[in-house]
């Protein structure tokens, strides 16, 4: 189906934390640009930001292994805070409740990949029975060991460089954590959901979810260090693009 463009038609401001509600940013106000959608649907574009002084990302411990350090001469920082200008990287945004399936499966997969002793990327979304392809472009060895809480759903070595494995995840779960047990600090979290509808924000904080049912939701907004925060109740209209900013402001 050929796609129809709209512009940005409602803006709801959630401010998930206390004290003022931030202004619109310049980089906010931009994605109010001309989004495609497929006909009769819906989207949200938005912006997570961070009220007050976020962490600072902290080095991260890898002299012990020589091929490790000589991929980053300059140092490896830890992705699990990134906040550049009070926009925070790596949030996972989706529709939460409200929903109605099934949905098809995108026959596209998903890829991972282990470079440098770090998973690329660091936060991704991905549909139950969606195929999910890792890869190591490393000369070493890795393993890739994913859990829910203390259960492993797979756990695979992959010593070669050029490696390629394939795997689905069965059931939904927001987040599974996928980890090297031989480099302790790489980490990659994966939001797995029975339908297409969410997003990942980039280093702006910018998100986007699109082609939605008109409907009322509720979104969640999820970040490895802040917790998770909920926006309820949001409708959405046939063709309506609905701009949603939220705040975190601390760590739980």
């Amino acid at each position: 189906m050929k796609p129809i463009f709209y512009i940005l038609s409602a803006i709801l401001l959630v401010n998930c934390s206390r004290g003022t509600t931030p202004q619109l940013s310049p980089e906010a106000k931009q994605l109010a640009a001309p989004v495609a959608l497929e006909e009769g649907k819906a989207a949200f574009i938005g912006q997570v930001v961070f009220q007050g002084t976020p962490p600072s990302p902290t080095p991260l411990q890898v002299a012990s292994f020589p091929e490790c350090s000589m991929a980053h001469p300059k140092g490896i920082l830890s992705e699990d805070v990134l906040v550049k200008d009070d926009k925070v990287e790596n949030v996972f945004v989706y529709v939460k409740e409200g929903l109605s399936g099934p949905f098809p499966v995108p026959q596209e997969p998903i890829v991972l990949d282990q470079k440098g002793c770090i998973y690329k990327p660091h936060v991704f979304g991905i549909q139950v029975g969606q195929t999910l392809t890792i890869l190591n472009s490393d000369p070493m060895i890795h393993n890739i060991h994913s859990v829910i809480a203390e259960e492993t759903l797979f756990n695979v070595a992959m010593p070669v460089q050029g490696q390629k494995l394939t795997q689905t995840f069965s059931k939904p779960q927001v987040m599974v954590t996928l980890k090297c047990d031989i480099h302790g600090w790489m980490r990659a979290y994966a939001g797995v959901l029975p339908h297409p509808f969410y997003g990942v924000t980039d280093e702006k904080g910018n998100f986007e979810i699109r082609n939605i049912p008109p409907g009322q939701y509720t979104i969640a907004a999820w970040h490895e260090r802040f917790g998770e925060q909920l926006v309820k109740y949001v409708t959405l209209k046939p063709s309506e693009i609905k701009f949603v900013q939220i705040t975190f402001s601390s760590i739980p």
